[in-house]
């Protein structure tokens, strides 16, 4: 009876260490929407598995601060009720899983969470472009100077003014998203 319950006590031991329960912690909140533990591991899993690169230690604070610019935009995303068309959104996940993931089986939940990525800078670009469009015109005279100091084409002409066209919306959109953030009440635990 006496090494019976030795056993027994020896078995709880060993039973209760080994069993490992996940605490779920508040990191931040923005308003009254959080970001816990566990949304920065899945999130922290997917970015590591799409990218094929390894979140450090000392970048971890910084993803943090991706993750809380991320929730930002979807509740400006949200609060403006912006949609986008979702054939394009499949169309361009699509021609980014052929560039990028050709040799890569991703699982159904990764690519649900490159879609969703996806989606969401569309909806945001979209945001930028209705809120600013009259502020989204280009020099062509800059344009007109950079191809006739190189041997461009046609193409190139266009893609150069399409790419002129992203630093502008990137300008813009970061601008916004200073300005907009300032109205958010983030706490980081």
């Amino acid at each position: 009876m006496k090494y019976i319950n030795i056993l027994l006590f020896i078995l709880t031991v060993l039973i209760t260490n080994s069993v490992k329960s996940l605490e779920i912690k508040i990191l931040a909140s923005i308003n009254d929407t959080i970001i816990t533990n566990y949304d920065f591991y899945k999130e922290k899993i997917n970015f590591e598995l799409i990218n094929q690169t390894k979140i450090t230690v000392s970048q971890e604070n910084n993803f943090l601060q991706n993750i809380i610019e991320e929730k930002i935009k979807i509740l400006e995303i949200e609060s403006e009720k912006i949609n986008i068309n979702e054939k394009l959104a499949i169309a361009k996940f699509n021609e980014i899983k052929r560039e990028r993931f050709n040799n890569i089986n991703l699982s159904k939940e990764n690519e649900e969470y490159a879609l969703d990525k996806i989606k969401r800078k569309m909806q945001w670009n979209s945001l930028i472009f209705k809120k600013y469009k009259n502020k989204l015109s280009i020099n062509m005279n800059e344009i007109n100077k950079i191809l006739t100091n190189e041997n461009f084409t046609k193409m190139s002409k266009e893609k150069i003014v399409e790419i002129e066209k992203n630093k502008k919306l990137n300008i813009i959109s970061k601008t916004h998203f200073n300005q907009i953030k300032r109205k958010y009440f983030i706490k980081i635990y």
